[in-house]
């Protein structure tokens, strides 16, 4: 066959497998590696080899226009990792808060590509390097399937940076056990994103990052997206000879009921075919031009076989808690076991018995047993299961003694989750309280309304000291993780929350707060402005004068530059903070913001300490916090 009808015959070959099989259209191949790769900040011979890409996506955004770097990737797998490497010909490493954001770091994003190159089903790997002496946390998951979870990876996982003689490398070996529930034995087609974002300065505009993609996402700082891009890579199971005859063991489900029985899945390349390291030909194809008499013959070999098995243990005498399971390979996971709980049939235990409790603890404990019920039925099988594991036992604790006529949150240290039914249409709300310490309801206690950022809601806000430890911490959800607290139905949720805590704890009314951090802090000006009467400060942390404009379009919501909007101010101490190294919302505009409300004859405290980026304040700032708090 003549080269160039070969490459019509491969051309239309490639042509028809995509149209066949979407996920599959130019797919780029990802190397075996034969020897165990190592995330120490150098590149080794064997992951040197491997094939140099390019990012074919490059973001400058708004940013001033610098000599950049080159950038590019490297990626390979064994049986047990990931393996990534990204090279930049860039002098020095920048360490920055959120890296992965603002430089130097990167995200990786594996997706199901069966849907083509956007998918809702996916894992993304957050990599943030640190400077020595840094404690954050340098790689961990940050959402998978659209939900933001902040796990830690296990130690398997690794990554490091470092010098190279032209540049600077970045690399990172993820255990497939951190991935999960991508494996390519399992299915060697995996789609995949990489993002680095590579920190620059300028002198006219300081700190900023350009971005570098695989693909373009939105979503890597559009959070609400549902669904995210990839690009499909096939796994070389052809040429990785280190995996055949080898058996790769997985738990189907990671978590299952008390009593039922554990699934175990495995996968297996063949050996080869035939003796003498060849396979069988299962045929030919031939292609000549209409009247030839030649023709080119192409075999049809077919690629290394994965046998795959399902295998079922019994549980019984495995009590509700997380058990570890060495499978046969000597991998070790943790195998959560819920108990066997039907949060429907408590609620409707607590609705018959209900005199018994006073109807803000109903509420509370049916809220809190409809989002475990939720939660339930939404695991997937490669979750993490211990955050829904610990909230079903306390649950089981919790049913327990409302059914015995006590208080289910009797004796609950710390901060957490209530639950209020809303006025505006019947829903059950959330909100999360922490109690100062040897609170007493015989008491009476100023209160702080501490609003959540942008893309999370209000769990975990109160597990850092946000008040001075004698105030009731109220974190309200707000109905709202995006879009700034514009809504009507945020700022209702915000009163009601306060109100639903006022009805349950001693919360002195004309002691009361209101603060938040980022879009919080722009939650907790138009809370106020709403609501000026509820209020006796404000407080804003790393926030921005006019976030509902500049996030959902010039609409008309309040900006707290305009002295239409500052009016309400007047006499009323507003405490903010901004770090002068916030490359998220900008410094110069909280300098404003003082500067507006100091006109309209509110009482400012400023705190805008150099070193600080988008973060929680730092601890001097937090101790003048308390110093102002006092006031109340």
């Amino acid at each position: 066959m003549t080269s160039f009808l070969w490459r019509a015959f491969q051309g239309a070959l490639a042509l028809f497998l995509s149209a066949l099989i979407p996920s599959l259209a130019m797919a780029q191949d990802v190397e075996f590696l034969d020897e165990a790769p190592q995330a120490d900040g150098k590149l080794s011979p064997a992951e040197e080899a491997l094939a140099l890409r390019t990012f074919p996506e490059a973001y400058r955004f708004d940013n001033p226009d610098v000599e950049a770097p080159d950038i590019a990737y490297r990626v390979g797998y064994t049986a047990r990792h990931l393996y990534v490497a990204i090279t930049t010909t860039a002098p020095e490493i920048t360490y920055r808060n959120r890296g992965y954001l603002w430089g130097d770091g990167w995200r990786l994003l594996l997706g199901d590509p069966s849907d083509g190159s956007r998918t809702a089903t996916y894992i993304e790997v957050l990599v943030s390097p640190k400077a020595q002496g840094d404690d954050r946390i340098e790689m961990a998951v940050g959402t998978q399937d659209n939900v933001q979870v902040f796990r830690r990876l296990s130690p398997a996982s690794r990554s490091a940076e470092g010098a190279l003689p032209n540049g600077t490398v970045f690399e990172a070996v993820i255990a497939w056990a951190d991935l999960a529930p991508f494996h390519p034995l399992f299915d060697p087609r995996i789609g995949m994103n990489l993002y680095f974002a590579k920190g620059l300065s300028a002198p006219e505009a300081g700190d900023f990052p350009y971005g570098y993609a695989l693909v373009r996402d939105e979503g890597i700082w559009e959070e609400q997206i549902a669904s995210r891009a990839i690009a499909p890579f096939l796994f070389d199971l052809e040429e990785a000879a280190g995996l055949q005859g080898k058996v790769q063991y997985r738990l189907a489900s990671r978590h299952i009921v008390a009593g039922r029985p554990i699934r175990i899945e495995t996968a297996q390349i063949a050996h080869e075919r035939a003796a003498g390291g060849r396979r069988e030909v299962l045929g030919e194809v031939t292609i000549a031009p209409e009247g030839s008499q030649g023709a080119g013959a192409i075999p049809l070999t077919p690629r290394r076989d994965v046998i795959r098995s399902d295998f079922t243990l019994p549980s019984e005498g495995l009590s509700p808690g997380a058990h570890t399971i060495t499978l046969p390979d000597q991998s070790r996971h943790t195998l959560w076991v819920l108990p066997d709980f039907a949060p429907q049939a408590a609620r409707e235990a607590i609705l018959e018995g209900g005199g018994a409790l006073s109807p803000g603890t109903r509420d509370a404990l049916q809220f809190l047993l409809s989002s475990h019920e939720t939660k339930r039925a939404a695991l997937q099988p490669y979750a993490n299961a211990s955050a829904v594991l610990e909230e079903a036992l306390r649950l089981v604790e919790m049913t327990s003694r409302a059914a015995q006529g006590a208080s289910p949150f009797e004796g609950i240290e710390g901060p957490y989750r209530r639950g209020f039914r809303s006025a505006l249409d019947g829903s059950f709300q959330p909100y999360s309280v922490n109690l100062p310490e040897g609170f007493s309801s015989d008491g009476s206690y100023p209160a702080l309304v501490f609003l959540h950022g942008s893309g999370a809601d209000e769990q975990g806000l109160l597990e850092s000291p946000r008040s001075n430890g004698r105030m009731i911490e109220v974190a309200p959800y707000g109905r709202d993780k995006f879009f700034a607290y514009a809504s009507k139905a945020s700022q209702i949720d915000i009163a009601e929350a306060l109100d639903a805590a006022a009805r349950d704890f001693p919360i002195d009314r004309d002691r009361v707060v209101i603060g938040g951090f980022s879009m919080g802090g722009y939650g907790a000006l138009r809370g106020f402005y709403e609501h000026p009467e509820r209020y006796k400060g404000v407080a804003v942390f790393a926030g921005h004068p006019d976030l509902a404009n500049e996030w959902l379009g010039n609409l008309g919501f309040p900006n707290f530059l305009d002295p239409a909007f500052t009016a309400p101010f007047k006499g009323v101490p507003v405490f903010i903070y901004h770090g002068q190294k916030d490359s998220a919302l900008p410094y110069g505009l909280a300098v404003k913001l003082a500067e507006a409300l100091r006109k309209a004859g509110a009482r400012v405290t400023f705190a805008g300490p150099e070193e600080m980026g988008h973060q929680y304040q730092d601890p001097q700032t937090h101790a003048r916090f308390v110093q102002w708090l006092e006031q109340f």
